[in-house]
């Protein structure tokens, strides 16, 4: 095994790719939490023009945030068998998490949205970012086989 392998599988690369697991983890479970929610909960967390948005979302919009999360996840498991096809996954998964946030935007969703919520679409875009440039990084330093 090469040097550079062995710095790249190191554990700062093992830190990064746990938390990439249980974000994208995070992910998948809110996800699946968004097909559970009633009405009424909708109606009392962003009121009745948010819960008419959010009710109203194209099977599109549905589908870019099903495949944001699971592409992340598989990406993230790519990422723990020191695989290359994380990159692939990461990217996938990035280019979906734009779609999403674009749906948001011009549909008024983030109009509804309280500021924290604000900070973790944000937050989850700028990992998204990280997370290929990581995989793509670490595939490039021959880390990822």
């Amino acid at each position: 095994m090469s040097d550079v392998k062995k710095q790249g599988a190191g554990p700062l690369f093992w830190g990064i790719a746990i938390i990439a697991l249980l974000w994208n983890a995070m992910g998948v479970m809110s996800y699946i939490g968004s097909h559970f929610i009633t009405e009424s909960e909708l109606i009392a967390a962003y009121g009745d023009e948010g819960a008419k948005i959010l009710a109203n979302t194209p099977i599109w919009a549905t589908a870019a945030y099903a495949v944001a999360v699971f592409a992340g996840l598989l990406g993230s498991i790519g990422l723990l068998l020191r695989k290359k096809w994380a990159f692939a996954l990461f990217s996938l998964s990035l280019i979906c998490v734009v779609v999403h946030h674009l749906w948001g935007h011009y549909s008024g969703g983030y109009s509804v949205t309280s500021a924290a919520e604000k900070i973790i679409g944000l937050l989850v875009l700028l990992l998204a970012v990280f997370f290929v440039w990581w995989s793509r990084k670490k595939a490039a330093d021959g880390t990822l086989v």
